[in-house]
């Protein structure tokens, strides 16, 4: 096998999150929308199988290394807010053995310090699982690193070794594509070059038809009320009185006529949708908690609503794509106010605070649906851009 037609998909792919899920399928369903002539890989941390919850079977970061040595060829970091997380943190979101290990505060005080988890997951010595330097590849075959519209941003700004190193593998790359200009600001600081482009899911759409999406779902749509809103948020972005949020959506829900569908997005470790849903449906004879058995769940219920409010980027991005309003919700999640203030700043205002749910009635009412499609057809067109310069780069490195 030569390297011209090798792709290793790289994406936090390996755990339940809806938007992680994603990635891959959109990039395989466009590859071939496209005639690319490759074999796609699919890498995540771990090696894994959640096609029980419509996702794609990961291998591990372990048999990328092999298969760099074997074939070399062109790594696609596949998307989200990849900067700049540690191996730690990315287990963490796997590994409820190594969550509970890590509350213990002498275990977290010597691990600071030597660095010892990172050794024991990962001994190949890379340092940053989706920042990879091509350099930290021991192969002999030619290998290049592609970024597809991810985000992020540096913690901090100083002259330390760290960000040296982290520039470093970032500048190892030949193509980085960023989602929002919170990420593009924060890498011109470090004057690392970058294109802005759309989160790719704003194209799911084009490959998944409402009657395709329910084909594949597996709840039972009798349960679920003919209109309704659909609210969703997650651990460490919930509401900090879910008394008083209950009360605001109840209120928004009568006004509309509408019921509330609490469905969870993020299940995997530290995100726990369900846990925090589940604990404000008692709260409001007007919610409906209801638990999807794999992505096209989420799909349908969220494409089918009359208006989506979450803090999930990628359940906004689904909104989006399927022409319903949305509004995110949560002014600390960065990453969706910086996202939609970057691509949909006459529909969108950026997150709104819980405190403010009731902003979102005459938001509904003054909903100018033509400007969405407009905003929408537009991110497409500079999503299947973005694609093509990744598909000619992997093209490109047959020439070389």
């Amino acid at each position: 096998m030569t390297n011209k037609n090798v792709v290793h998909f790289l994406a936090a792919s390996d755990r339940v999150n809806y938007g992680d899920l994603l990635f891959p399928i959109i990039f395989s369903r466009v590859a071939e929308k496209k005639s690319v002539d490759a074999q796609i890989y699919n890498y995540g941390i771990i090696k894994s199988d959640l096609s029980y919850f419509g996702g794609y079977p990961t291998k591990s970061y372990g048999e990328l290394h092999s298969n760099l040595k074997k074939w070399g060829g062109t790594i696609v970091i596949g998307g989200g807010d990849v900067f700049f997380a540690g191996w730690e943190t990315l287990y963490s979101y796997i590994n409820p053995v190594f969550v509970k290990l890590m509350t213990h505060k002498f275990i977290r005080k010597v691990n600071s310090r030597l660095k010892i988890l990172d050794y024991i997951l990962h001994k190949k010595g890379v340092l940053l699982p989706f920042v990879p330097g091509v350099f930290e590849f021991k192969a002999s075959k030619k290998i290049q690193v592609v970024y597809n519209s991810v985000g992020g941003t540096f913690n901090n700004y100083d002259n330390s070794n760290f960000n040296k190193q982290v520039v470093e593998r970032l500048n190892s790359s030949i193509h980085i594509s960023v989602r929002d200009n919170r990420t593009m600001e924060s890498l011109n600081k470090f004057n690392v070059n970058a294109v802005l482009s759309p989160d790719s899911a704003v194209i799911m759409s084009d490959f998944y038809s409402m009657e395709d999406i329910k084909k594949r779902i597996v709840i039972d749509t009798d349960i679920i009320p003919k209109k309704y809103f659909l609210m969703q948020f997650g651990f460490n972005k919930s509401p900090e009185n879910f008394k008083e949020t209950a009360l605001l959506m109840e209120e928004l829900a009568r006004k509309h006529d509408v019921k509330i569908i609490l469905c969870p997005i993020g299940l995997a470790l530290k995100h726990q949708d369900d846990i925090e849903l589940q604990k404000i449906e008692k709260y409001s004879s007007s919610f409906q908690f209801v638990m999807p058995k794999n992505i096209y769940d989420i799909m349908w219920l969220i494409s089918n609503s009359k208006a989506y409010m979450g803090t999930s980027l990628h359940g906004a991005l689904t909104a989006q794509s399927y022409d319903v309003p949305f509004f995110s919700l949560n002014k600390k999640i960065k990453k969706a106010d910086s996202y939609f203030k970057t691509w949909c700043s006459e529909i969108s205002e950026g997150c709104i605070d819980f405190k403010d749910l009731s902003s979102i009635d005459i938001k509904i009412k003054n909903w100018d649906s033509q400007k969405a499609r407009e905003c929408l057809t537009e991110q497409k067109v500079l999503v299947y851009r973005n694609f093509d310069e990744i598909f000619n780069k992997i093209e490109l490195i047959a020439q070389k």
